[in-house]
């Protein structure tokens, strides 16, 4: 049938021809795609040069950033030491302000007990303009030679003066009550001693000297250290006597040189506890040892195991070492 000329198309063969012809569209264009692009997997070398530019410029990125990082975590460093410096310099001043507080004031409350012409006078104000007196702190080479002259001199004086220790008649008997006896004096001196400063630092005991009172531990050793000779000694003198009296037996004298011996035994005992850290004798050990001890004459000299103490070594001080060997028989 026509219409108008024109040869009639049914409807369902026109939609086939347009589908049709898109097939055709879709097919050229992605063959001409196919033409044009790179083949995946494949660079050029322009590509190549600039993904390896990419890369180079972002490592020196990375690595300017991690020098910059480095140098202001050792700019922060420095100043952390620089203020650490800085701290310590401050407490340190911190605490010598506060030492030569205290030891202002206990200067003043020293100086009232200042009795004796041989003793440190102490100006009981002392001007900020000046440095504040040290403690009283004997020097232990002083000491141990006091300990020394104790041993060789003043026991030798003491052990002539005891005659009458005993009622036993054999002498060899009485030597060995005599050696006993002297040996007990020092034992007993620094035992009395270290009872003493211990009742003392907790309150047991009041210390008889003005301006004692208010004090912490550390200000009331430094106290005791200041006061030195004038530290009233009687008590422990007496507590010492009483018992080698006890020891000595009903015909046991008091004599002077003997007094005299166990008065200093206690003062130099009480020197030595009162240092920080304190000396203090030893007589635990019951084999020979070099270093500690050395041997009485008569002693035995392949005999390694002691049979007595004749006179007490000396340990202490920083180290805890002995400073002052024993002198023992085996």
């Amino acid at each position: 049938m026509n219409l108008n000329g024109m040869k009639y198309r049914p409807f369902s063969r026109l939609i086939g021809d347009v589908v049709e012809n898109h097939k055709r569209k879709d097919s050229y264009s992605s063959s001409e795609e196919s033409n044009t692009a790179t083949p995946k997997g494949s660079l050029n070398g322009e590509q190549k040069d600039a993904i390896l530019r990419e890369e180079r410029n972002m490592r020196h990125t990375l690595e300017k950033e991690r020098h910059r990082l480095l140098m202001r975590e050792r700019e922060l460093m420095t100043q952390v030491e620089q203020l650490r410096r800085e701290l310590s310099r401050a407490k340190k001043e911190n605490e010598r302000l506060q030492s030569r507080q205290r030891e202002q004031k206990l200067v003043r409350r020293a100086s009232i007990n200042s009795n004796s012409s041989d003793t440190p006078i102490f100006i009981q104000d002392v001007p900020p303009s000046l440095p504040a007196p040290k403690p009283v702190r004997y020097s232990i080479g002083d000491l141990l030679y006091e300990y020394d002259k104790l041993y060789s001199e003043e026991r030798a004086d003491a052990w002539t003066a005891l005659p009458n220790v005993t009622d036993v008649d054999e002498m060899e008997e009485k030597d060995e009550k005599k050696d006993r006896l002297l040996f007990s004096a020092v034992e007993l001196a620094f035992g009395t001693a270290q009872t003493y400063l211990h009742q003392i630092m907790t309150g047991d005991r009041s210390v008889k000297a003005e301006g004692a009172s208010g004090l912490d531990d550390e200000e009331l050793l430094q106290f005791l250290q200041m006061l030195g000779d004038n530290f009233d000694i009687t008590d422990m003198v007496q507590d010492v006597q009483t018992l080698i009296v006890h020891m000595g037996g009903p015909h046991m004298e008091m004599s002077t040189t003997l007094s005299y011996y166990i008065n200093h035994c206690v003062k130099l005992a009480w020197k030595f506890t009162i240092q920080k850290p304190p000396y203090m004798i030893d007589t635990s050990l019951r084999s020979f040892v070099a270093t500690k001890h050395q041997r009485a004459p008569g002693s035995d000299r392949k005999n390694v195991q002691i049979k007595k103490y004749i006179w007490p070594c000396l340990v202490g001080g920083d180290t805890q070492q002995c400073v002052y060997k024993g002198v023992v028989v085996t």
